[in-house]
């Protein structure tokens, strides 16, 4: 087997002993990737689902040996191409999220699969609140739409001044919210926002109303909700 093929083995193992000897002996995989296989030794560790045995020390071992933060996949499908980091905020590893921005990781570099974003945009879009929350804790940038998906209604509120109008956020802008409200289940931001302007049937990005999102969600109180506040599923 090649060295890089033992090396992704291993990560997704958990082996560290093997990481350690591969790297000591063929040191130059850790930014080798393969024509089938774009993805750094530190990309396959936090790719989906993430949360492999070891990862922790496995994620420093890799760092320690030089691993390019921020990389991006050599044929991305989509835009610039997803770092680690946008791939440990998509599986809502926490933990990985730290010691990759702890590392020197670029904490709001754009690439997202969606709209070019950055990580914490990707956290908010798959539902992974927990990677999310470690991201606003180590001081990404948001907007109105993070701050709703993420459940934060303090969030929220500074995007409307005293007298409880929206500042300079657009009309586009609250709906998004409103939708990933919906989505990520956040009942008490989805009512703030509708009481604030948000068109309880606009449909998101992902042609989808926000009663949609909060049946896909299985949110069962928003649903109704929802529903008795006009909301409809066919957009």
């Amino acid at each position: 087997m090649a060295a890089i093929d033992q090396a992704r083995t291993a990560i997704q193992s958990g082996d560290v002993e093997t990481i350690r000897r591969v790297l000591r002996e063929h040191p130059e995989v850790i930014a080798q990737t393969t024509p089938d296989n774009g993805r750094t030794l530190l990309h396959t560790l936090c790719d989906w689902p993430g949360h492999f045995p070891n990862e922790v020390e496995i994620a420093r071992i890799l760092i320690d040996a030089g691993a390019d933060l921020n990389a991006r996949p050599a044929h991305p499908k989509a835009g610039k191409g997803e770092t680690p980091l946008h791939w440990a905020a998509s599986s809502d590893d926490a933990a990985i999220v730290e010691v990759l921005v702890k590392a020197g990781a670029e904490i709001d570099i754009d690439g997202a699969v969606f709209t070019n974003g950055t990580p914490l945009w990707d956290a908010v879009i798959f539902g992974c609140l927990k990677a999310g929350a470690k991201l606003l804790e180590l001081g990404a940038r948001y907007d109105l739409p993070m701050a709703a998906g993420m459940g934060r209604l303090d969030l929220v509120r500074v995007f409307f001044d005293d007298g409880e109008r929206m500042k300079e956020s657009s009309d586009d802008a609250l709906n998004c919210a409103f939708g990933l409200a919906c989505s990520n289940g956040h009942f008490e931001i989805a009512r703030y926002l509708f009481e604030h302007g948000a068109d309880v049937n606009r449909a998101t990005g992902a042609d989808k109303t926000p009663l949609e999102h909060a049946i896909q969600g299985k949110h069962e109180q928003l649903s109704e909700w929802l529903v008795s506040v006009g909301a409809r599923v066919v957009t």
